[in-house]
């Protein structure tokens, strides 16, 4: 059915990591760094990406937590070349090796500042300097983070530390995230500088405490970020010990987003992106200015405070896990919208909209004051054709999708939609949390499909939860009122399991009776304890999404275990024709059986690129492995036109 390409050797020492960082936390607690948070979908590698003719994929390894970008080219039948290995940053990215820019952040001035124990304030020069070996310097930690060994500190021949969580980036030059104002057509000229200047560049956190620009000819760093919130930690992962799977720190592991926007009149492409299970910041990058060029540098960086301070507009900021995204406002000013994560002081769910020149605050919206458990999960957001900002729409760790109306003129004018009501809520409630981004997509019948999934992996105790999850798509009618649940929506179910597929119901949904469709996760009527962490792909009217499971019974034994699933996007039910190649001649045709998804047994799938014009899809798994699905690349009997929400 699928041509597996790589599988990681490295089992003892990846199951080992996977122990410590599974069983590191305490259940009764919300404490990320010490947490499996979604580590264990990781593995030696569960991130990728693909340019045109490349496709790039990270690992990570346990034996000297060092992390590792290797680039491969495709066949001529669209598989991933693993036998011939591009370019790796195990050679690329090492001490000796011409260092790039390196920048951090000055918590007295704020404002960005060179790498350099001189250019922090006293307070972070303070804390650089505790918990370090006789004879070491804060000085000495900060040149040995930039690839300096110094004795008494933890020798490297690799400078890249382990990516865990956060996914690999493409910022290319041929890349259209904004719109032309009304009237106003720089920005089409802008993406033509953009097409013939812009270097190719892969943006990635990692866990040596930097976000890194890495040159996707060599794999070379470009550029380093390391966001003031790494300071207090650098020490831990500059001591000898760290080594051999044991003591595993977060630093830098949340998501990153690259993007156009204009600021004043300039217009430029940024990445930002979040400290994720590292700490409770955010920070947004410089790649490319018209006018400057290729002058990557930060732009600022936002964090919560250091203790718990109800005055401080920040104080609801959780841990970064949140992709930023960013649009146009009403009045011609660019913002990002970050939602605000899990762990926070307060314990709401909250969106934050800040300037996208400086990240000052432009407005927090605040779902329920009264609630001290709860989280927003990454928002999505409908912008109408000029790239001005419509709606939010986002879940949180109550199983409760909300939206966000932002059509308002004025910033004082928007808040949640349906006067203060979910748009959907899971039968479930708190045992089906949101922590996926949603996809959005205009609907057939008008209004917005939003395509989301439940299930959560940020603590400890989720290894063995085995609660109900499920996959849903709901209609955001034009004129509605929220307020969905279930009993408002057609159920499907999976009816059929073998060793490589599944076959799921054909029910048609009765619109607009109905307001959409969801698949629960049962298999043969029994729960395995699996989930939906990741954002849903829309295909050629088509949805897919991937599944995650761990083993319950020994987390440390085994990468876990997942599904592609693959539906029709306006029913969700089993396609009517074969879509994937399930005899394996690397054709889809009517010798193919009907089926609605691949199993993956070796490790948790996860869907990183879609080339050959949705005729291949390129799936990493948690244990290492490359696969590269062969599908059918139109339409069947049935096609419904769809338009993804970008």
């Amino acid at each position: 059915m699928r041509n597996i390409e790589s599988r990681s050797q490295r089992w003892r020492w990846l199951s080992r990591a996977m122990c410590a960082l599974l069983l590191a936390a305490p259940a009764y607690a919300f404490t990320p760094a010490d947490s499996p948070l979604l580590c264990s979908k990781a593995g030696s590698g569960g991130s990728g990406v693909a340019s045109g003719t490349r496709y790039f994929q990270t690992s990570y390894d346990p034996r000297d937590w060092r992390g590792t970008i290797k680039a491969y080219g495709f066949t001529a039948s669209g598989t991933v070349d693993t036998s011939s290995v591009l370019w790796s940053t195990d050679t690329a990215i090492v001490p000796g090796a011409t260092g790039p820019a390196y920048q951090s952040w000055n918590s007295q001035t704020h404002s960005a500042v060179t790498l350099a124990f001189a250019n922090l304030s006293a307070a972070q020069q303070g804390v650089l300097s505790q918990g370090l070996p006789g004879g070491i310097t804060g000085s000495d930690l900060l040149e040995w983070s930039k690839g300096a060994n110094k004795a008494g500190l933890k020798v490297r021949s690799v400078l890249l530390g382990d990516i865990v969580n956060s996914p690999l980036v493409l910022a290319a030059p041929s890349d259209k995230t904004a719109a032309d104002w009304s009237g106003d057509t720089s920005y089409s000229t802008y993406l033509a500088t953009k097409a013939a200047n812009m270097h190719a560049s892969l943006v990635v956190n990692a866990n040596d405490g930097f976000v890194s620009v890495i040159n996707t000819a060599n794999g070379a760093r470009r550029y380093a970020y390391m966001p003031a919130s790494v300071l207090p930690s650098l020490h831990y992962i500059a001591d000898p010990i760290y080594i051999n799977g044991v003591g595993h720190r977060f630093l830098v592991d949340g998501q990153v987003g690259v993007f156009d926007a204009q600021l004043n009149s300039a217009w430029k492409t940024l990445a930002l992106g979040g400290t994720g299970a590292g700490g409770r910041t955010f920070y947004a990058l410089q790649l490319f200015d018209a006018s400057a060029g290729n002058m990557t540098k930060a732009l600022w960086e936002i964090s919560a405070p250091d203790t718990a301070n109800a005055a401080n507009a920040l104080n609801d900021l959780g841990y970064a896990y949140a992709r930023p995204e960013v649009a146009r406002l009403a009045d011609g000013r660019w913002a990002a919208f970050i939602a605000n994560g899990y762990g926070s002081y307060s314990g709401v769910a909250a969106l934050y909209v800040v300037d996208i020149r400086d990240g000052s605050l432009i407005r927090k919206i605040v779902v329920d004051s009264s609630e001290t458990t709860n989280g927003l999960s990454s928002v999505k957001l409908r912008v109408n054709s000029q790239n001005v900002v419509q709606a939010a729409y986002g879940g949180d760790l109550k199983g409760r999708l909300w939206k966000f109306d932002l059509s308002g003129t004025t910033p004082n004018a928007w808040g949640l939609a349906f006067a203060g009501k979910p748009l959907f809520t899971t039968a479930g409630g708190a045992t089906q949390p949101i922590t996926a981004q949603p996809l959005l997509a205009d609907s057939t019948q008008g209004g917005t499909m939003v395509f989301f999934g439940t299930g959560k992996f940020n603590e400890t105790a989720d290894r063995i939860n085995k609660d109900l999850q499920a996959f849903y798509a709901v209609w955001d009618a034009q004129g509605g009122s929220g307020q969905i649940t279930t009993s408002n929506l057609q159920a499907q179910a999976v009816t059929g399991v073998s060793a490589q597929s599944i076959t799921t119901s054909q029910h048609e949904v009765t619109y607009p009776t109905q307001k959409g469709w969801y698949l629960p996760l049962v298999y043969n009527n029994a729960l395995t304890g699996e989930r939906v962490i990741n954002q849903a792909s829309l295909v050629l009217g088509r949805i897919v999404f991937t599944t995650a499971s761990v083993d319950t019974t020994d987390p440390c034994a085994s990468f876990g275990s997942g599904k592609l699933v693959e539906l029709d996007a306006f029913s969700g039910k089993m396609l009517n024709y074969a879509v994937l190649d399930t005899n394996g001649d690397a054709v889809v045709d009517s010798t193919d059986t009907l089926s609605s998804g691949v199993v993956f047994t070796g490790g948790m799938p996860t869907l990183n690129a879609i080339v050959n014009g949705g005729a291949r899809k390129i799936v990493n798994d948690s244990s290492g492995g490359i696969s590269t699905l062969v599908e059918k690349s139109g339409g069947g009997s049935r096609r419904i036109m769809w338009r993804q929400i970008q």
